[in-house]
């Protein structure tokens, strides 16, 4: 424990984050859905070079000063979640997990009168029991603020700043999340409807796709528009309806210039895109005409219903389709599944020379072209795979 006498004012705490942390190397964990871990790297590097870089299995760990808390929860699309390293270390009992978890300064991640929760896992490890470790580390951050009584410390199941404990192989990893709301939910997209995809899994897709390349973007299945949302964020920015709270905001070490500096805006579309959507469901289309307004780009957005077995190639140059249809346990039966998928591919491989095309499908699902490439991956906790492949000439 730190001794202190004067209290924990507001200039002392801005002295301390000053000398022992806003000046300092930090490490970093950016959380991805597994399976798209070299996508995440490809993003993260794109911004820059940071230091140690160790991409692991549905994450990527790094190193570098504060400034990249707030570029990696801002423009990693994959990105699930950013955690700031608090401390590490080897622990084996409750004893040993409270004396150690008092050690750290928690002053510079809570700040005055911390109000905060707890997230535990563990694993293979001789403390498991989530909720008396959650007990033990609040215990000893409680006694940690003892050294200054006027400071309250206000432990709850839900606050602003998330402490994120894990044990694995007697290994504990103490962190700050720095994100909140999962980067999934960027606010633009308030209106859903059934089976969603994530925008983080739809933002890594079209990287895997190459999208960027491509003049037309288009989803017979487009359901609320993720792939298309995605598609128009990817080249111009954040749309002007964004609107979320980060959980950096509420952290002692918050810097507002700083972080709107390095805040992304949007900018024109130079290369023209144009974000193309389809479906038979009525009330999904509706719901992505109101994404579209509350992001401020309903003008970028072509949508119609029509059946995607009906789809015409309306443009000169080849395009990218790309979509996450309807299948077996997701929605509706497996044959009526297949049927759909079949009529949609005949009107493809007959209509469409020269396009590539991107679908997530059932992972055991089999196509008779050579030359695809697949990602495996989980949506929603379905065994998917992504399929990618180019319509011969």
């Amino acid at each position: 424990m730190t001794g202190q006498n004067n209290g924990l004012t507001e200039r002392a705490l801005e002295r301390r984050l000053k000398r022992h942390l806003l000046k300092e190397i930090q490490t970093f964990y950016v959380s991805c859905p597994p399976g798209f871990e070299f996508i995440l790297e490809k993003e993260i590097l794109a911004l820059g070079t940071p230091g140690s870089p160790e991409p692991g299995k549905g994450g990527m760990t790094l190193t570098g000063d504060l400034s990249w808390m707030y570029r990696l929860n801002l423009s990693v699309p994959v990105a699930g979640r950013v955690l700031l390293r608090i401390g590490t270390f080897t622990c084996k009992s409750y004893p040993e997990l409270f004396d150690k978890i008092q050690r750290l300064p928690w002053e510079l991640f809570l700040g005055r009168n911390p109000v905060a929760s707890f997230r535990v896992s563990a694993g293979e490890s001789r403390l498991h029991h989530t909720g008396n470790i959650a007990k033990t580390t609040g215990d000893a951050i409680r006694e940690y603020y003892r050294q200054w009584p006027e400071q309250i410390v206000s432990l709850r199941e839900e606050a602003p700043l998330q402490v994120v404990i894990r044990f694995l192989d007697d290994i504990c990893t103490v962190s700050l999340d720095t994100t909140g709301d999962h980067l999934h939910r960027r606010g633009y997209k308030p209106f859903s409807v059934e089976a969603p995809l994530r925008e983080t899994l739809a933002a890594g897709l079209l990287e895997w796709a190459g999208a960027d390349r491509f003049p037309v973007i288009l989803d017979p299945f487009c359901g609320s528009g993720t792939f298309l949302f995605e598609a128009l964020r990817m080249r111009s920015g954040p749309f002007p309806g964004e609107d979320r709270v980060w959980a950096f905001q509420s952290a002692p070490f918050f810097q507002e210039p700083a972080f709107r500096k390095l805040k992304p805006s949007r900018s024109e579309n130079p290369a023209g895109l144009l974000a193309v959507g389809s479906d038979l469901s009525v009330t999904a289309l509706e719901a992505a005409r109101k994404n579209a307004a509350k992001a401020g780009v309903k003008s970028e957005l072509q949508l119609s219903v029509q059946s995607a077995a009906a789809i015409s190639n309306l443009w000169p140059e080849p395009g990218l389709i790309i979509s996450n249809p309807p299948y077996g346990k997701r929605i509706g039966s497996v044959t009526g599944s297949e049927a759909v998928l079949g009529q949609f591919f005949h009107q493809v491989y007959t209509g469409f020379p020269g396009w590539t095309w991107c679908l997530i499908v059932p992972e055991e699902t089999r196509f008779p072209w050579k030359n695809l490439k697949e990602l495996r991956f989980s949506n929603g906790g379905l065994a998917v795979k992504a399929v990618l492949g180019v319509v011969p000439r």
